[in-house]
């Protein structure tokens, strides 16, 4: 009895082996559009990422470039344990002051960057300021001490004139400054001093000392008018002394 077309059975076109070859290549070459896009978006952030990051290190350099430039190493100034101090009577009767004495300035952060005192002074209060006006000293040379080893004795030449003082880590410096006050004369008691280092750029470094004028150092200076030059007396701040319970207080 022949088949009705409701008891016929759907049988599926026959494909040629080749057509499904072509479709798997087909499939495996090319991306869907959802992933192209997904791939994308991620070079799309990296580049952006990459950008950001970029500008950060470039400011972080310029900042660190900044400061730099506008830093100065910390210097300090540490004053030495000896001083010298005489008084000059010169020839046409005026009186001199004579301190020499010799600080260091030393780098102790480990830094390439250079620091400079530009300037120094010397300030010293006498013990009757009231009696006799403070003397005004002037930071006249720099100077070094050569040793006479047949006389024991030690004698001054001027080495430079001041001048700015360069101070690096590696390189700390030690000048013995010469300081001399016209028209002045000492007298016996106990001196209050500061000696005051201008730096470029950044606040001075001060330092605070006492220095002690014995009776006997005042006997030793020439009756006024007479011509002499006085030999430089040497005070010391680590010996014990009365004046070692004052801090930095320099003594005969």
């Amino acid at each position: 009895m022949p088949d009705t077309p409701d008891d016929r059975i759907a049988m599926p076109t026959p494909r040629s082996e080749a057509s499904d070859n072509v479709a798997v290549e087909v499939n495996q070459g090319i991306a869907p559009p959802s992933r192209k896009r997904s791939l994308a978006r991620q070079v799309e952030l990296l580049t952006t990422t990459l950008t950001a990051l970029t500008a950060v290190a470039a400011l972080i350099l310029s900042l660190i470039s900044t400061v730099q430039l506008n830093h100065r190493p910390q210097i300090s100034l540490t004053i030495p344990s000896v001083l010298r101090i005489a008084q000059a009577r010169l020839p046409q009767g005026d009186t001199r002051v004579e301190v020499n004495i010799q600080p260091t300035f030393a780098v102790y952060e480990k830094t390439d960057l250079t620091g400079v005192i530009t300037s120094l002074r010397l300030n010293m209060i006498p013990p009757s300021p009231l009696n006799s006006p403070p003397p005004h000293f002037v930071w006249e040379d720099i100077i070094e001490y050569d040793y006479d080893i047949t006389t024991g004795g030690t004698k001054g030449k001027i080495i430079s004139d001041p001048g700015p003082i360069i101070v690096t880590q590696d390189k700390p410096q030690s000048p013995m400054l010469r300081f001399i006050a016209n028209q002045a004369l000492l007298q016996s008691g106990r001196w209050r001093a500061t000696l005051t280092a201008e730096r470029a750029g950044q606040p001075p470094l001060v330092s605070e000392f006492c220095v002690d004028v014995s009776d006997h150092m005042m006997s030793a200076v020439a009756p006024q008018g007479t011509p002499n030059t006085l030999g430089a007396f040497i005070l010391r701040n680590d010996q014990s002394s009365p004046s070692a319970q004052t801090p930095n207080c320099y003594h005969p």
